[in-house]
């Protein structure tokens, strides 16, 4: 399906050099948009600027993003490790059809920080590995390396996955309103394709519902339950504008198990179908041919 597709636009690797200053990277660039993306971190640290607020990681670490989920990451001096962008069609043949194919998927679809993993890490050792793996294909291209640089990504999503339920959400009763807002947009980042219950993510937080509700409108005039709808919306017209996903499969990547309930959820909120708005965004970049000239 993608051996005539140029490995070159598929992925992008760039190796972090230590420096002495601090180094931005910015992920929503024409280069780099609609795209996942991974940082393996062999040293230093990072912040990254969600959608949402920041997260910041600690060497060791991997950091996987997917589209749209962050705009810049800041590095701090001496920092050293890969940031590797990724296609959907890469990801997707990495995921491939197998028995792990829809655990895969659900973690290629959400944020996922595992951070502090240790010297000698057998885990983070594969992680170092497969991102030096794919830097060297990219740069020395031979036969194959299509398949080989989507046999590294799977060994980053398969670590990733192996990761992601070994790094809860701190727990705190005592955080002031701005903390834990901050801590729920946060959260949101991370399972808003998990499709969490607000009660789940209160119980999470430490904190009683009602409190994160009110602590939530006070700061933004809306309901946990409206902030979470809308960075599902968003993800979804991401996805549809930049992916050639079908929309069945879009649907399934924001967690809802019937594409019907996608269309409903859809149109609820943005006034239109997926379809439709896939269908407008295409006859919006439709070039002007004379046939449209006066």
């Amino acid at each position: 399906m993608f051996q005539s597709t140029p490995l070159s636009l598929l992925a992008h690797a760039d190796k972090l050099r230590p420096t002495i200053a601090a180094t931005d990277w910015r992920l929503d660039t024409p280069r780099h948009g609609g795209q996942s993306h991974a940082l393996v971190m062999a040293e230093g640290s990072a912040t990254l600027l969600l959608a949402t607020g920041e997260l910041r990681a600690t060497a060791p670490a991997l950091v996987w993003m997917p589209p749209g989920a962050a705009h810049r990451i800041s590095l701090a001096p001496g920092s050293t490790g890969t940031v590797l962008s990724l296609s959907e069609n890469l990801v997707s043949m990495a995921i491939g059809a197998g028995g792990q194919s829809s655990s895969l998927r659900a973690t290629a679809d959400r944020l996922v920080l595992a951070e502090r993993l240790g010297d000698g890490d057998v885990q983070f050792a594969a992680l170092a590995t497969a991102a030096e793996t794919i830097h060297y294909e990219l740069r020395n291209p031979r036969e194959a390396g299509v398949e080989l640089v989507a046999a590294c990504t799977s060994i980053i999503l398969v670590t990733a996955l192996r990761l992601s339920p070994q790094t809860p959400m701190a727990r705190a009763t005592d955080w002031s309103p701005p903390q834990l807002l901050q801590r729920f947009m946060q959260m949101v980042e991370v399972h808003f394709r998990e499709q969490y219950a607000i009660r789940r993510y209160a119980g999470e937080l430490g904190v009683t519902e009602r409190r994160l509700h009110d602590t939530v409108v006070k700061a933004t005039g809306r309901s946990p339950l409206a902030l979470v709808h809308a960075r599902m919306v968003e993800e979804a017209q991401e996805r549809l504008s930049k992916s050639s996903l079908p929309i069945a499969q879009i649907g399934y990547g924001l967690g809802f198990r019937d594409p019907a309930h996608f269309t409903r959820f859809f149109v609820r909120t943005v006034g239109t179908s997926p379809r439709r708005y896939r269908a407008d965004l295409r006859s919006a970049r439709l070039p002007e041919t004379f046939a449209a000239w006066p």
